[in-house]
């Protein structure tokens, strides 16, 4: 048997029992819940889910899924094997990095936080993470999960204005008497 990924996060090197393609079972599911999931199994889940999954050893992207490809309009060869802050948008890839640098020398940081990430043409990304610690074999590494919420931070400003625009009209609408 392969060695499991443990609930603690453990995640051991490749298993040669499967190919990256070994799907992901009610079965196989279960056994995870009991005692974990291997390598390649946990690459057959990234592979299939659409939300972003990357892991990051160092300041370095290790691995991105399909999904948070797309997101960002990359291929994995064009995101793998470079600085993660490279993709964060320039308004916050100092606090990124500071946070990353802490994280990595054992400063707790937050688990949850919204950012912009930069897609390949330029506009900016609003990303929803889940940031944690993980071992991969043998090895530490950040396994970054997140959402795109730009457009429900677009819808939030759009309405943040418009409650501005009726508070004006409040205050500048003549007063009605009534005798």
């Amino acid at each position: 048997d392969a060695p499991p990924i443990s609930m603690a996060g453990e995640l051991p090197g490749p298993d040669p029992r499967h190919g990256p393609g070994h799907p992901l079972t009610p079965e196989n599911a279960a056994a995870a819940r009991a005692g974990g999931l291997d390598q390649a199994e946990f690459l057959a889940l990234a592979e299939t889910l659409s939300s972003l999954i990357a892991l990051i050893e160092g300041d370095k992207l290790t691995y991105v899924n399909p999904a948070g490809c797309a997101l960002l309009g990359r291929k994995p060869a064009e995101l793998v094997g470079r600085d993660f802050w490279e993709f964060v948008h320039p308004e916050d890839r100092e606090v990124a990095m500071a946070r990353g640098r802490a994280r990595q020398a054992g400063v707790p940081q937050p688990k949850r936080l919204t950012e912009r990430l930069v897609h390949s043409d330029g506009h900016a990304v609003w990303m929803d993470y889940s940031i944690d610690l993980i071992r991969i074999a043998g090895r530490t590494a950040v396994l970054v999960t997140g959402h795109d919420v730009t457009e429900r931070r677009r819808m939030e400003e759009e309405l943040r204005r418009s409650e501005e625009r009726l508070r004006g009209l409040r205050t500048q609408a003549p007063v009605v008497l009534m005798a």
